[in-house]
Order: structure tokens, then C-alpha cells, then sequence
């Protein structure tokens, strides 16, 4: 036989009720028989009582009346009592317990008491998950990008500006792209279903509406990720560019070297030799004067004199277009 009758909120209304009267006549009882000598505390010690919200305002009166205190004087008393309890609690979450269980149970005074604590109680623990939820979601972020930059050797393109770089991986993580993303010619990108590389910047393309994050979530989620993500973007974009300058200067080193080796034209010693000077070289003379000779080590002695001087002639004035950038 079934009893799924019993648990309509009629038939729950009616038990609760019974049972809240069952503990007033109970302690009633008790009272009418009691011959002790300290009928408030062996109340309290004595006569089990479940308090429901049908009974507490009648548990409060018969607790506050074994009392010689008035009502407002006892309910202060116990107020007071109990939140040197709740001071005392070690943690917020701990507080919050013993607030709950005291609202639930006082009387109408007593529980708006403890409501404007447990409230301030709670909102301090509402923000401090919220930062706590943020912390998380920013430290997970940057370990993930993290990954994708750091675990590869594979630069970032050293002519795409810092903001390109992080519009990327912003839209990886918007469009929740960003597992398995990788760097690809410079970008990073992901693999679309078909296996396609797509570069991140593109992650938002093609969607339908309904696929779209909700503004203003995304509005407080791409400025957590963006303060997780810069600090990564920043470092590896600064190694990026710096392996391409030394890369750089290795080249212009070998392309400076087979010029005064004489194995450049005129016109590609000059560029050379351009980008072997730094901004900064004390020896201009000195590395001219090497690529003079390499150029004329192919000219016709005849014509030494004037190649030497058309090669001077080129180089002040690609010093000039230089020096005015």
C-alpha cells in the first residue's frame, strides 16, 4: 500500500501541527507537575522541544514567563548570549551556520535580531566567494595560456602589435575555444570540426546568435581574463621579438661577411652594409672601408676609383633615408 498520500503538503500541514501541539501539551504538563527548585533552567535541560514555526512565538512566552525578568529583558539577555556565540565562531561560514539556526527558531524579535546580522554576515561572504570564484577563473585562464605560449617553440609574429595578440586569445576564451589552442604562423589559433586552422581573432565568425555569450556576463568575463592574459602575452611576444632581432643580427653578420669577401653586386653591398651598422657603431669607418674593398675586388683596375666613389655616393644617401626614420 502506498503512502505517498502522506506527503501532500495538506496532509504535512496537519502533522506539523499536531506535533507542535503534542510539545505544548507536553511541556504544559510538565510545568503543572514540576516541584524543583529552578523551574527555568531544568525547563530548558528537561523538556525536549522540536520549536516549528507553529509553536515558537508559544515556546518564547512559556521560556521568557519561567523567568523574573520581563520579556524584553529576558529576549535581551538571550540575544546577547547568543551573539557572543556568534562573535566567537572562528570563520564567517561558521557564523552564517549559527545565525541560521538561531533565526529559524527565535520568535518574531529574536529572529529580525539575528536576520540583520546573519545579512551583513552573508553579503561578506558573497563577496568574499565572488573574489575568490574570480581569483580562480583568472589563475586557471593564465595557466592556460600559459601553456599554449610557454610550452612550444614556436614564436608569436614579431610585427603584430601586443592588442592583436591578446583580441586573439580574448575571443578564444569568449567563444571557450581556447583548449587546444596552438600558435601557427605567428597567431594564435585553433581547429575548427573539419580540422581547419582558424586564427583566434576569427573564433566569433559564423556563429548564429543564439551561440553568442551574454553581453554582460562577458562584459566582467573578458576584463578577468584580460588582466590574466597580458602578463603572458607580454612575455612572449618580448622573447619573440628578441630571438627575431638576434636572428637578425646573426644574418646581417653573414650577408655583412660574404660583402667584403666580394661576393655582393654594388647594389646589394650597400643594403648590406646598412644593416650591419647599428645606430650606435663606433667603427662605421672601419666596416665601410671592408665592403669598399670587397665591391672593387671585382672591378677592373681602371674602374676602382670610380666604383669606390659611387659606392660612398649610394651609402650617404641610404645613411640619409635613415637617419631621417
Amino acid at each position: 500500500m502506498t503512502l505517498d498520500w502522506m506527503k501532500s503538503p495538506k496532509i504535512q500541514e496537519m502533522v506539523s501541527a499536531q506535533h507542535s501541539d503534542f510539545q505544548m501539551t507536553r511541556a504544559v504538563d510538565w510545568l503543572n507537575s514540576y516541584d524543583g527548585t529552578d523551574v527555568f533552567k531544568d525547563f530548558l535541560s528537561e523538556v525536549p522541544f522540536d520549536i516549528t514555526d507553529e509553536n515558537r512565538e508559544d515556546y518564547w512566552d512559556i521560556v521568557f514567563n519561567l523567568t523574573p525578568m520581563s520579556k524584553e529583558e529576558a529576549e535581551n539577555a538571550y540575544i546577547n548570549a547568543k551573539m557572543e556565540e556568534v562573535d566567537a565562531a572562528p570563520t564567517a561560514m561558521d557564523k552564517s551556520f549559527l545565525l541560521l539556526e538561531l533565526q529559524s527558531t527565535g520568535n518574531d524579535r529574536i529572529s529580525q535580531e539575528f536576520k540583520e546580522r546573519s545579512d551583513a554576515v552573508n553579503g561578506y561572504m558573497t563577496a568574499e566567494s565572488l573574489f575568490n570564484s574570480q581569483v580562480n577563473f583568472k589563475t586557471d585562464i593564465g595557466r592556460r595560456v600559459s601553456e599554449i605560449l610557454g610550452n612550444t617553440k614556436e614564436p608569436l609574429d614579431a610585427f603584430v602589435p601586443t592588442k592583436d595578440h591578446m583580441h586573439s586569445l580574448l575571443e578564444l576564451v569568449r567563444y571557450d575555444k581556447l583548449d587546444g589552442a596552438f600558435i601557427h604562423n605567428g597567431l594564435v589559433s585553433y581547429k575548427d570540426n573539419e580540422d581547419n586552422i582558424i586564427p583566434g581573432k576569427n573564433a566569433g565568425i559564423n556563429l548564429n546568435d543564439a551561440d553568442m555569450p551574454d553581453g554582460e556576463e562577458q562584459l566582467e568575463v573578458m576584463r578577468l581574463a584580460y588582466e590574466a592574459i597580458k602578463p603572458h602575452v607580454n612575455t612572449k611576444l618580448e622573447m619573440s621579438r628578441a630571438e627575431y632581432v638576434a636572428a637578425k643580427s646573426v644574418a646581417d653578420e653573414t650577408l655583412y661577411k660574404h660583402g667584403t669577401e666580394g661576393n655582393l653586386s654594388m647594389n646589394d653591398a650597400v643594403p648590406a652594409l646598412m644593416a650591419r651598422l647599428k645606430a650606435s657603431d663606433h667603427d662605421i669607418e672601419k666596416h665601410t672601408g671592408k665592403m669598399i674593398g670587397g665591391v672593387i675586388k671585382n672591378t677592373l683596375p681602371n674602374h676602382i676609383n670610380k666604383d669606390a666613389s659611387r659606392f660612398v655616393a649610394k651609402f650617404i644617401n641610404a645613411s640619409a633615408k635613415r637617419g631621417s626614420l
